[in-house]
């Protein structure tokens, strides 16, 4: 477990994760980064209601970046299954000209057999 400094809004917080310290920092900085930008525009905004905020707004990412994660692995589940049908079809359908192929041959044979008999 690593415990990590970071720095938001100019105020140090110690962190105990299992997660690297270049993670953490990275998300730390964005994090800050993020409550810096929207506290320069609105500038009668305290820290707090700005982190408060900025949280809400990186919570509907997290939701639908999920949902469209959900959505991503049932396509992929979708296309899946429709390869998987695809594969089938080809396999029948060269079953279907191999037999094709070997009636084809017999009957080949067949007219030359009697294309012999009547000459």
């Amino acid at each position: 477990m690593n415990k990590i400094k970071i720095v938001l809004c100019g105020k140090e917080y110690t962190i105990q994760t299992d997660e690297s310290v270049s993670y953490v920092k990275k998300i730390a900085e964005a994090l800050d980064s993020r409550i810096e930008d929207f506290m320069s525009q609105n500038e009668t905004v305290s820290v707090t209601s700005a982190s408060m905020l900025v949280s809400l707004g990186l919570m509907d990412d997290c939701m639908k970046a999920a949902s469209d994660k959900d959505n991503l692995r049932k396509q992929v589940i979708d296309y899946l299954e429709e390869a998987t049908k695809a594969r089938t079809q080809i396999m029948e359908l060269k079953k279907e000209v191999e037999a094709l192929r070997q009636q084809n041959e017999m009957l080949q044979v067949k007219i030359a057999t009697y294309s012999q008999k009547g000459n």
